[in-house]
């Protein structure tokens, strides 16, 4: 997998394709098929893989709110780190060994303190969604800094006479 991650976090998503990994791998194509069926298995061998990265909150000191924090900036790092994984998580994620224990870990972190099942759920989903929804507008910033040579900042001055007339 760390072949297929390294192409993604240095060239993006488009560069990625079994070709490619295969390639860095000193192998054939076809003999990468013999491991993996197509491109979106291995974007979900991807997926976990990376998800390993995220620490077990549970076992964190401190409260749930401690154990949030913490599951809430290990997932900001890890999609600063690993940007495509912002672009290829669905809806309803592919939930492999690591993935499974990153999310019990942080459902287990919220239980006990008084919430209904559907109620832990809806907190560390809110959590989870707040989290990435913010990492993609710093990450899509930084991106678009790259291209463009032009900071977020920056972007932002050049626009202020659209509000200047504006009283916020």
């Amino acid at each position: 997998m760390q072949p297929a991650i390294e192409l993604a976090d240095g060239e993006g998503l488009s560069a990625l394709s079994m070709q490619r990994v295969a390639g860095k791998l000193g192998f054939t194509t076809m003999s990468l098929y013999r491991y993996v069926p197509g491109k979106a298995e291995l974007l979900d061998l991807m997926l976990d893989t990376v998800a390993g990265e995220l620490p077990l909150v549970d076992s964190v000191p401190g409260g749930w709110r401690a154990k949030l924090e913490a599951a809430a900036l290990a997932d900001w790092a890890l999609y600063h780190r690993h940007p495509w994984f912002l672009h290829v998580t669905p809806v309803r994620p592919v939930m492999g060994p690591n993935g499974m224990a990153a999310y019990d870990a942080e459902l287990r972190a919220v239980c006990g303190i008084g919430l209904t099942a559907r109620e832990v759920l809806a907190a560390v989903h809110l959590v989870d969604g707040y989290v990435r929804g913010a990492a993609r507008l710093s990450v899509d910033a930084v991106e678009a800094e790259q291209e463009t040579g032009v900071t977020d900042e920056q972007w932002w001055s050049e626009r202020a006479y659209f509000w200047v007339w504006r009283d916020f």
